[in-house]
């Protein structure tokens, strides 16, 4: 049952390290020059948030394995384990 979970937690934060990446090349190289690095943050958090909001929804429920709480519950950190 954790194996799924584990997955997918795994695909999520490799995909979540994939898009900050790229929006933090993006925000440094071409926002930040022309809006200045606090505004560029702020125009990249909602974007990023969104971005995986709408991922993690996707991941969960593609996966009939991911319906229990439990299991969405292995997919978080360690530390937020119930």
């Amino acid at each position: 049952m954790r194996g799924p979970a584990i997955r997918a937690g795994l695909r999520y934060g490799a995909e979540a390290f994939a898009l900050g990446f790229f929006l933090g090349t993006l925000r440094i190289m071409v926002i930040a020059p022309a809006t200045g690095t606090l505004v560029a943050v702020l125009i990249e958090i909602p974007v990023m948030l969104s971005a995986m909001g709408w991922r993690a929804r996707r991941i969960i429920t593609a996966r009939a394995a991911m319906a229990s709480i439990s299991a969405r519950a292995a997919m978080g950190p360690p530390g937020s384990r119930c």
